[in-house]
């Protein structure tokens, strides 16, 4: 019997065209190896719990390692990087501008860089609520009296305001210090 292994599950949204769906994978398990779908992320993860199953099965049955979930791992947040003269001079020249360390600077670099994804991700979430919002009215706007239309167009400027504000604050959450 295989020991249930906690891994970190992660769902994205696929679109093509007007279809809408979810894939869920654990990164140590393979993005193409090991994933669940769903028209939900709730049946994605479930998809994804049952492939994960078979998936380990068949690593046991195989005689292949299977690979330890992520939060087993312990970081000391100690990493060295090789890099040209040239990009190391560039780099300590502006640190030395911004009157902070080298390691500062870098760490501001990548901590900037790994914010980007995140912000990536959750702006194409709102922007595609704010796309489908925008479908729904436009396929009933015909058949909608002023009042509802001056309504819907009301709730639509709320929900943009919304999306402005969410735009705004990650924005300065990626501000680095």
């Amino acid at each position: 019997m295989l020991k249930d292994q906690e891994y970190t599950i992660i769902i994205e949204p696929q679109r093509e065209g007007n279809e809408k769906w979810y894939v869920a994978y654990a990164k140590e398990l393979g993005k193409y190896s090991c994933y669940g779908l769903g028209d939900t992320p709730e049946e994605a993860i479930a998809d994804f719990e049952q492939a994960k199953k078979d998936f380990l099965q068949l690593l046991k049955k195989e005689d292949k390692p299977i690979p330890s979930p992520r939060s087993s791992h312990s970081y000391s947040g100690i990493f060295t990087v090789r890099t040209s003269k040239t990009l190391h001079s560039i780099l300590a020249e502006q640190a030395e501008e911004e009157g902070i360390s080298l390691n500062a600077l870098v760490n501001q670099f990548l901590s900037f860089g790994a914010g980007m994804k995140s912000f990536d991700s959750k702006t194409a979430n709102k922007l595609d609520s704010l796309e489908n919002t925008i479908q729904s009215l436009y396929h009933s706007i015909k058949y909608m009296d002023p009042e509802s239309i001056f309504n819907s167009i009301k709730a639509l400027d709320t929900q943009n305001k919304n999306a402005s504000f969410f735009l705004i604050n990650n924005n300065e959450e990626l501000e680095v210090a």
